[in-house]
């Protein structure tokens, strides 16, 4: 019977340098030859994840973006979008959230731009990301998938107590990695991308399996078939997981996994 993979990408696929192992693409492939489809489910915009991995489309069947807001289908080329947050309530958001010290991050094609340089945009820069810093709220379009602020130490418990202290309907507000702070529609997130693949391919939720580590993987950990959470994961992506693998990100723990899997 045919099986729908999907794996988060930092924290879970890579590991902490961010190197996705010959030995996990191995894994996907046998999958993917046995029928399977397999696909990747990130937080991060298209351009940033193709600087982790460049030729995804030869290692995917499809990658879903933003959470949920993007999914591109690399088997046909199909892109489907959908609810980005509107240019005012970007606005607004970052009006209350910059002078806390966060640095808000914004993609306008791909082109990142970032009010200053942090360690964060750093390691993108050297991945080859181009980025452009210098006053963001002057690059805001009528709307965009999302706003992403940097965030670190102190910065970061400052903005996730506003966050919690202001709720707004308007947008979801999750730390999508230890150093980034993200704002959605409240409709988006992974597993609503999942569904659109499983209509397409006339799956549903009991074919598939999915691999994650963090608060925003609740969603599709909590409905698949299957929700993996390798041993780094939160302590919220834990409760909801029907499996915790022994192994962490750092011990390639997706291609162990999979290996268990494909040999029973």
């Amino acid at each position: 019977m045919k099986k729908i993979f999907v794996t988060d990408l930092d924290g879970t696929l890579l590991d902490d340098k961010k190197v996705l192992h010959i030995e996990t693409i191995n894994a996907i492939q046998r999958l993917r030859k046995d029928g399977h489809l397999f696909g990747l489910a990130t937080g991060r915009p298209h351009p940033s994840a193709q600087v982790a991995i460049p030729k995804m489309e030869d290692i995917f069947d499809f990658a879903i973006f933003n959470n949920g807001a993007n999914v591109h289908d690399f088997k046909d080329n199909e892109i489907k979008d959908r609810f980005p947050l509107d240019g005012d309530t970007i606005k607004e958001i970052i009006e209350t959230y910059e002078p806390l010290g966060a640095n808000p991050l914004i993609f306008v094609g791909r082109t990142l731009h970032a009010s200053k340089e942090d360690r964060y945009t750093t390691y993108l820069q050297k991945a080859g990301l181009d980025i452009v810093y210098g006053k963001v709220m002057d690059h805001i379009q009528d709307s965009h998938e999302k706003i992403i602020f940097s965030v670190f130490d102190e910065v970061k418990k400052k903005a996730v107590q506003t966050a919690i202290e202001n709720p707004d309907p308007r947008y979801h507000v999750f730390l999508s990695q230890e150093e980034l702070i993200e704002f959605m529609d409240p409709r988006i997130n992974k597993w609503v991308g999942i569904e659109w693949i499983l209509d397409k391919y006339n799956l549903n939720k009991e074919d598939t399996v999915t691999f994650g580590d963090n608060d925003n993987d609740l969603p599709m950990i909590e409905h698949a078939h299957l929700g993996v959470v390798m041993s780094n994961g939160s302590d919220n992506a834990k409760a909801l997981a029907k499996e915790i693998t022994e192994f962490s990100n750092n011990d390639q723990g997706v291609m162990r996994f999979l290996e268990k899997y494909q040999a029973k």
